[in-house]
């Protein structure tokens, strides 16, 4: 399995400061990373090379752990084809560059969740 994941480093600390909101964060922040995951999950299909349309269907979000969710493909060439495709350069990297590019997003999102649970 080919996998990209969106994980907290540093994220006990902040849970530990909460005490007894500490649930309400974990599930706040674990909701946040779920969208986060459908945005790079959906990017990933659009831009990955299409010729059969079997890499496209393969791509999929799943948890892996509470607040750790991945994005990632099944298919045996997944990999390769993220980093090599002379045939269709343009989609290289289509898993990898979604990954990326949402980073300041979550980065983002998490930083607003925490701000606004913090307000209760």
């Amino acid at each position: 399995m080919f996998e990209v994941s969106l994980k907290l480093v540093g994220i006990e600390e902040v849970i530990k400061s909460f005490g007894r909101r500490a649930e309400v964060l974990v599930e706040m922040v674990d909701y946040v990373t779920k969208v986060n995951a459908e945005e790079i999950k959906k990017n990933a299909k659009n831009r990955a090379p299409r010729l059969t349309g079997a890499l496209r269907r393969s791509i999929i979000k799943y948890q892996i752990a509470p607040m750790v969710w991945a994005v990632g493909s099944d298919v045996p060439y997944a990999r390769i084809r993220n980093y090599i495709n002379k045939k269709n350069p343009q989609t290289v990297g289509y898993l990898t560059n979604s990954l990326f590019e949402q980073r300041d997003k979550y980065q983002r999102d998490i930083k607003e969740a925490i701000k606004e649970l913090k307000k209760l």
